[in-house]
């Protein structure tokens, strides 16, 4: 007589369910504290590694200051071994100007790792937000207008002007890696560039297809998932998503369809804020359409931010512009 299989399993399993259940929970618990410090790791080292980037931020109101979906503590938190070291000079000194140039401190963040971060403030009683991508070892200096709560970047000699006081000690900086990476971690919302990357990819691919069927409104719900699964991670080249973007964009001026090409540029561009690469096809596409002066302004301020130019459209973009 042979017994049911799924008796003898519920048999086997009656008398070691217990058992197994907890060494289960106890393998997963240990591989999910091995994953999440491993997230810690790689956050940690984007922070205080070579690549790590100034974000300077002018006139911001640091009492409603939130940072990749963290608030933002303003007091200046004393270094901790191998982070990077934060001025302490007073706010409003260091150079002739800085106080109108910056407001009063914080100045910004050291630190930041490459990758797309989301910045919001308060002006009034609205809320001032703006997204940015940042490149290895780039210096982005950001103001938000006081009265309409406008972000803008800061004009090339200004940047140069706020870079000279980070150097001198007089700005006052927070660090990146204790005012948003620890806390983003210990609420287990910090993710590998890998998991960012694949997500993103996938939900462009969707911004991609829902463009082909022609459904705008579902192409940019897509492009706002695709750009809010970048944040959290530390994210040192882009090189997959705007490879995608650009073939794509291209393949689709072949077929003549150049409304999608532009929809397709402007969703990456809404994921990636002022990515030169995208900006530089961009400009190359609009040059070949005959708009000529729209393009070489798009192709100019892809070469403004060339460290995140793909260097194969870094010499492409210059010899368009010398034409």
């Amino acid at each position: 007589m042979f017994l049911p299989v799924g008796l003898i399993i519920r048999a086997i399993g009656a008398a070691h369910d217990y058992h197994v259940e907890s060494s289960m929970a106890a393998e997963a618990n240990w591989l999910d504290q091995e994953r999440e410090r491993a997230r810690a790791r790689a956050f940690w080292d984007a922070c205080v590694g070579p690549d790590a980037c100034l974000l300077a931020l002018g006139h911001v109101d640091w009492s409603a200051c939130v940072i990749d979906g963290i608030r933002i503590e303003a007091s200046i938190p004393p270094p901790q071994a191998g982070a990077p070291r934060a001025a302490t000079g007073p706010s409003q000194g260091g150079y002739r100007g800085s106080a109108d140039l910056l407001g009063q401190g914080p100045h910004g963040l050291v630190g930041v790792p490459p990758g797309r971060h989301v910045i919001e403030t308060r002006t009034g009683d609205r809320v001032s937000r703006t997204s940015v991508a940042l490149y290895p070892r780039e210096a982005l200096c950001l103001r938000c207008d006081p009265s309409s709560g406008a972000w803008a970047p800061y004009e090339k000699a200004e940047c140069d002007a706020i870079v000279a006081r980070v150097a001198d000690g007089s700005a006052e900086l927070l660090h990146y890696a204790t005012s948003v990476a620890d806390p983003l971690l210990r609420a287990r919302r910090a993710r590998t560039s890998a998991e960012a990357e694949k997500e993103c990819l996938q939900h462009t691919k969707q911004v991609l297809t829902h463009i082909l069927a022609g459904d705008e409104a579902k192409a940019a719900g897509s492009a706002l998932l695709a750009g809010g699964s970048l944040l959290g991670a530390p994210i040192p080249s882009f090189e997959p998503l705007t490879t995608f973007v650009g073939f794509n964009a291209f393949e689709l001026i072949a077929k003549n369809e150049p409304r999608k090409a532009w929809l397709l540029l402007q969703a990456g561009l809404s994921i990636l804020p002022e990515n030169p690469t995208l900006l530089a096809i961009l400009g190359e596409i609009q040059i070949s359409a005959g708009a000529r002066d729209d393009g070489r302004l798009n192709l100019e301020r892809a070469l403004a931010r060339e460290a995140g130019l793909d260097p194969r459209m870094t010499e492409r973009t210059r010899a368009l512009l010398a034409t």
